[in-house]
């Protein structure tokens, strides 16, 4: 047997059962997941290549199951943080986190108001002094000093 044979062997996915090429699999605890299998999976799905391949298709199932319930999901309020949104369906009492323009198509996980238990805020202050040009065309500080200000706001929800 030659150093390349286990290399090019033929190789199917466990889920959907593609015949799989050299590039654009995914090892998982029982064989490979195709590239179209694996970009199905939640964003928030860690440690998937340790799963099992029943464990990819309970996976699979409730992202079938959340794409139905989002039909039905009608954003009230969206809260936008740069290209992520938060939008939420206070009627149903729903949120979705996305940064996708078409955000049904890309199929976020919907949250349920009752599994949020907190949240945690952490604020990062970029802080620059501002200066202006003296008649000698040096700097000096106003007074009292001015900033320039620039705020990152980092929110963890659990």
């Amino acid at each position: 047997m030659g150093f390349f044979d286990k290399m090019f062997e033929k190789k199917e996915c466990a889920i959907c059962g593609t015949e799989l090429g050299l590039l654009g699999k995914t090892k998982i605890n029982e064989g490979y997941l195709c590239k179209e299998c694996a970009g199905k999976l939640s964003p928030y799905f860690h440690g998937y290549r340790s799963s099992t391949a029943d464990d990819i298709r309970e996976q699979l199932a409730y992202r079938e199951a959340n794409a139905e319930r989002l039909s039905s999901f009608n954003p009230t309020r969206t809260l936008s943080a740069g290209r992520t949104n938060i939008m939420l369906d206070e009627d149903a009492g729903l949120l979705i986190i996305t940064s996708q323009s078409r955000w049904r198509d890309a199929n976020p996980d919907i949250i349920e108001f009752s599994q949020v238990l907190g949240c945690d805020m952490d604020i990062d202050e970029q802080r620059t002094e501002i200066y202006r040009e003296t008649k000698d065309g040096e700097r000096e500080s106003y007074n009292p000093p001015r900033y320039d200000l620039d705020y990152d706001f980092n929110l963890t929800i659990h």
